[in-house]
């Protein structure tokens, strides 16, 4: 992200805008899903979590942003005035600069109508073991779903970048609860955590969030979080690369207006639908050509193969600095020697996670041919790719395996494999169960799925 961390002292036109209409409810996205409509579509209505009582905090609030922040009393004044300083910056650059819409006013839950954040002890319930935790107040008649929010944030957090980063992440998801109050929140939180690696980089932790979602590549891009979690920030990272106009951090606040809703009254959850899956299938609808999210979900796979230290500048671009940390975690690694072969993956593939195998070439000979058999659990489909990479390990080609709705197996042979380093086979599950019945992040627990994949080899 290293040429994203300088930005011009202008705000953006287009982000500016999409401020101004974060307050006005969008007009409704047709339902995607077919599921029974007694399934939750959203999470709980009322937060678990409460503001920490007032009167044993004292409180220092900028002259310049509406931005306070409350310590316990006796607690460092120094350590309170910079994590002040640090959300200072934060608002400078998310709300001055790229034009996110403020949070919702709290009128004066905190003691005045700015956003508030909390110094709290690290063993504080609200944390569930994270460094920050953003939540919003009881709903009010805002019009849409809108909520005021504060942060919680650990008094041991260490100064420097890590302060800075948590601070503008603490304030992003505040943002978040202004535009949509209903969205999944590891969603809401994996975007505040893109927004602040955009204006407050921290290697520290970004590397460990990346670390965490490559080494379980199983799980859900999304998958369903308590406050503090942020699994899928290069999720998030990638569909503003991917599908955004070029000017970053102007995706992820779009998606929340486009999805955005009204909760009927009286309901004990958020009315979630459409949701931020649903405002990706209608971008990906309005492109030329148009394409569908499964289609989307195989690239993206694709493209975290090329992550960190294996970053080629093409797939996954700027992730080199996360190192080792950023490379994908391959259920198997198989010599050609050792072929033919039946695998099945350590752990089952939630929807929209993906499995990764690698066939080392090395001792082939040449005009080889590869054989491929992949055979799945219903009723979800799995998508496959097969992507040739060189011996500098850039992708030279891939080969796409699209099955049929209903299948539930797989063939290919795969040729022009001489002078390749080897096959990384990558499959997809797509999570939807049917046609008019997308998968939807709202329903909870996810219902993981495996397979077997059988590899031989034929010579000439």
């Amino acid at each position: 992200m290293s040429n994203w961390r300088r930005f011009p002292k202008t705000a953006w036109v287009a982000v500016a805008a999409l401020a101004s209409t974060a307050a006005v409810e969008p007009p409704p996205l047709p339902p995607t899903s077919g599921a029974d409509p007694y399934l939750p579509s959203g999470p709980l209505f009322f937060s678990p979590v409460s503001r920490p009582d007032q009167r044993g905090y004292r409180s220092v609030c900028s002259f310049r942003h509406p931005v306070c922040v409350h310590a316990r009393r006796g607690f460092s004044t120094d350590v309170t005035l910079a994590t002040l300083a640090a959300l200072e910056r934060a608002s400078a650059f998310l709300l001055d600069t790229l034009g996110l819409p403020a949070p919702l006013t709290d009128g004066r839950a905190g003691g005045n109508p700015a956003f508030d954040l909390y110094l709290v002890p690290p063993s504080l319930p609200g944390l569930q073991g994270a460094w920050v935790a953003t939540t919003r107040d009881d709903p009010d008649p805002a019009p849409g779903d809108r909520a005021s929010a504060f942060a919680l944030l650990r008094e041991d957090t260490p100064p420097g970048c890590m302060r800075t980063n948590l601070a503008a992440r603490a304030l992003a998801s505040a943002s978040a609860w202004n535009v949509d109050a209903g969205e999944a929140p590891a969603f809401r939180e994996s975007n505040a955590a893109y927004l602040a690696e955009l204006v407050a980089p921290c290697g520290a932790i970004t590397t460990e969030l990346i670390d965490d979602f490559q080494a379980h590549p199983e799980r859900a891009l999304v998958p369903p979080g308590a406050a503090g979690s942020a699994p899928g920030v290069a999720f998030a990272w990638y569909v503003d690369v991917a599908l955004g106009s070029g000017a970053p951090g102007i995706l992820p606040t779009a998606l929340g207006v486009i999805s955005g809703q009204r909760t009927p009254v009286g309901s004990l959850r958020w009315q979630n639908e459409p949701d931020f899956y649903d405002a990706i299938r209608s971008i990906l609808k309005a492109r030329t050509p148009p394409s569908t999210i499964d289609d989307f979900w195989t690239e993206f796979a694709i493209a975290r193969l090329f992550m960190g230290s294996r970053d080629d500048g093409v797939h996954f671009p700027e992730t080199a600095f996360t190192g080792s940390a950023g490379r994908i975690r391959f259920d198997w690694s198989v010599p050609y020697a050792t072929l033919p072969r039946r695998l099945s993956p350590e752990r089952p593939i939630e929807p929209t996670g993906a499995t990764y195998i690698w066939i080392d070439l090395a001792g082939a000979p040449k005009q080889t041919r590869l054989v491929f058999r992949a055979e799945w659990e219903a009723p979800v489909p799995f998508r496959w790719a097969l992507v040739r990479v060189g011996t500098d390990g850039a992708e030279t080609s891939r080969v796409l395996v699209t099955p049929q709705q209903k299948a539930t197996s797989a063939d290919k042979n795969l040729d022009g494999l001489d002078g390749l380093s080897g096959v990384a086979v990558v499959g997809v599950n797509v999570g939807d169960l049917a046609l008019d019945d997308p998968f939807d992040p709202d329903h909870a627990p996810y219902e993981p799925h495996s397979y077997v994949l059988t590899i031989a080899a034929e010579t000439p």
